[in-house]
């Protein structure tokens, strides 16, 4: 079993088979995947305003929580986000 998020992505993403790598587009083969950390305060509200959009709910999401309780969250063995960053462009899951 993987002991961290970096080896389960390894794990996950490497090696592709060929005929997956030919189906992935261009422009997402540069992406970095990394965990949002307690240091990454606003790359997480970041992420919410982006869920507000995307699920056109930008009154729900557009009220994050506190940066302490954010900080709290990212902390916590309990909760996991992750993040996809493309040449300074934020794109977040």
């Amino acid at each position: 079993m993987p002991s961290s998020l970096g080896e389960l992505l390894v794990t996950l993403l490497d090696p592709l088979p060929q005929e997956k790598l030919r189906k992935i587009p261009r422009g997402l083969m540069n992406l970095s995947i990394q965990q949002i950390v307690p240091e990454d305060v606003a790359l997480m509200e970041a992420l919410l305003a982006t869920f507000g959009e995307a699920f056109d709910q930008v009154e729900t999401y557009g009220n994050p929580p506190s940066a302490d309780y954010l900080r709290q969250l990212l902390d916590s063995d309990y909760f996991i986000a992750i993040a996809a960053l493309k040449e300074g462009v934020r794109f977040v899951a």
